[in-house]
């Protein structure tokens, strides 16, 4: 997939230069200067770069492992009173 997560620590670069081709897309399509080109946009498209960033997507997922994780936890405590000191992950 071409999704690349705003804050991409393995590599920050890309991370960065992702977020200024959203902003320049978004810019180009309420027809505003932008810098970016419709051959570009093409480009992009092409290799299934997704234009707006789904951050729900992914914090989704990291909202059903901590979940998981929770779940886990009470099965081995039989509660949920989670101390960070214990259990810096929750």
């Amino acid at each position: 997939h071409c999704r690349v997560p705003h804050g991409f620590k393995e590599n920050p670069s890309l991370a960065w230069w992702v977020s200024r081709q959203r902003s320049h897309y978004s810019r180009l399509q309420e027809g505003n200067t932008a810098q970016i080109s419709f051959d570009r946009v093409k480009l992009l498209d092409g290799i299934g770069f997704e234009w707006v960033a789904k951050a729900g997507v992914i914090d989704n997922d990291k909202w059903m492992l901590r979940l998981n994780q929770l779940k886990e936890f009470k099965e081995k405590t039989g509660h949920f009173v989670v101390k960070i000191s214990k259990d810096p992950v929750l």
